[in-house]
């Protein structure tokens, strides 16, 4: 399978989740989060050439890492893990690990950066995004053995438009009334610090103290900032919106009057609609993208691929 390759998502039924995600096939619980593009095997989302003829991405990946990453020796596992959250209630504080801990903690091949753009909040909503200045590493593991961090927390307000990177080691929870879109490392591993009253089926959530105070920083307080791009009048272009290690974000927005955007080969990549439809197309290939979510997986090879549109809100992620 080779292309490019439309994607249906894997859904997660959560306990915190809201209500733009819908509910699970079975419908019996709301769904949490949308893995749009997810190459875990637990988790895997499914990719198409044909209409209804979908496939899990894990195993093609394994028959196509070449093509789709690119290079001579390909990573074991899809580089890029991209998922729409919808958060009907606050989510858990927690933290990830790095590379090197995540292997020498998990046996994992990496660890979890991330970054969300928000696409949707609702007034009041908030993040926590680091500690405050001059906390402790002591002061800060003390706060969360009695189960009281918040005076400690960077609380933060978010809109639409806002971008947020999370780099491992960054303490971290997405707030009630928050709909984004997430890129991160693809791994599972997440440290569960603190949790709101909410037991789960059996008793309260886990935590994972020890594990997450040796993955914890206390000194990472990355910025948020806001970009505007899903205003009405918000200027058509390309624009780079969050550059961490292993990826890029980008957004693409288009009017009547713009023109297509020719995009260079060689990095996977990844296209959302946030409003709006899209044609991508490449050589003879042409794969029309409309409606919130809509996603496409774009491979590494197979050279210059291009954007149309007459009036679209684009996400895009890049590895790098």
């Amino acid at each position: 399978m080779k292309g490019l390759l439309a994607t249906r998502p894997y859904l997660r039924p959560m306990i915190w989740a809201g209500n733009r995600l819908g509910i699970t096939p079975s419908g019996e619980e709301r769904v949490g989060e949308a893995l749009d593009v997810s190459g875990l095997h637990h988790m895997s989302s499914f990719i198409s050439q044909a209409a209804d003829e979908f496939r899990d991405l894990a195993g093609a990946y394994g028959e196509w890492a070449a093509h789709l990453v690119g290079g001579e020796e390909p990573p074991d596992r899809l580089p890029l893990l991209v998922k729409r959250i919808d958060a009907g209630d606050d989510l858990s504080v927690q933290v990830h690990p790095d590379d090197a801990l995540a292997s020498s903690l998990e046996g994992e091949p990496n660890g979890k950066h991330e970054a969300w753009v928000i696409l949707a909040a609702e007034p009041g909503a908030r993040i926590v995004l680091g500690f405050k200045e001059g906390v402790t590493r002591e002061e800060a593991e003390r706060a969360f053995r009695e189960g009281r961090p918040g005076k400690l927390l960077r609380d933060i307000p978010v809109r639409a438009g806002d971008v947020v990177p999370v780099p491992a080691g960054c303490v971290h929870a997405i707030g009630k009334g928050i709909y984004l879109f997430e890129v991160q490392q693809p791994s599972s591993v997440t440290y569960r610090l603190f949790d709101p009253d909410r037991p789960e089926a059996g008793g309260p959530r886990p935590l994972h103290l020890s594990r997450g105070f040796q993955a914890m920083d206390v000194d990472k307080r990355p910025p948020v900032r806001n970009f505007d791009i899903f205003q009405a009048d918000a200027d058509p272009g390309r624009r780079v919106l969050c550059d961490m290690p292993t990826f890029r974000i980008e957004s693409f927005r288009v009017t009547e009057s713009g023109g297509p955007l020719d995009v260079a080969g060689g990095n996977l990549a990844v296209v959302q609609v946030v409003s709006g439809a899209a044609t991508l197309v490449r050589g003879e290939e042409r794969l029309d993208l409309a409606g919130l979510g809509a996603t496409a997986l774009v491979p590494a090879e197979g050279g210059v691929w291009r954007l149309e549109s007459s009036g679209a809100s684009l996400l895009l992620a890049f590895h790098q």
